[in-house]
């Protein structure tokens, strides 16, 4: 019993330390109508996704009549004893948000 509960402990904290952060940006730019304008990444249409790094994916929309870029990025939460977060930066997002392992 104790060790189910513990590894119900492990499993939500996984869960919780990939959960991401999203950020919303006015991206209008009255060169480009329709598009996303990211200041560092460039011009991107309606509906694409990139990455960046630092594990963001960044994605353009429209929403009330703007442009909008939404970032995504990992929200890393604490950790239970003997636990450290590992990552893999060759991944894009989500693949590379800090994972715990549990010694």
């Amino acid at each position: 019993m104790a060790r189910g509960i513990v590894m119900l402990l492990v499993l939500t904290v996984a869960a919780t330390v990939t959960q991401g952060a999203l950020q919303h940006l006015i991206a209008d730019n009255p060169e480009y109508p329709g598009m996303c304008a990211d200041k560092k990444a460039g011009i991107f249409p309606m509906g694409a996704t990139w990455f960046l790094e630092g594990c963001v994916r960044a994605h353009c929309r429209r929403s009330e009549g703007r442009m909008v870029i939404t970032y995504a990025s990992c929200s890393p939460f604490g950790l239970p004893p003997n636990c450290e977060l590992v990552t893999d930066e060759s991944l894009v997002y989500p693949g590379c948000c800090p994972k715990p392992k549990c010694s």
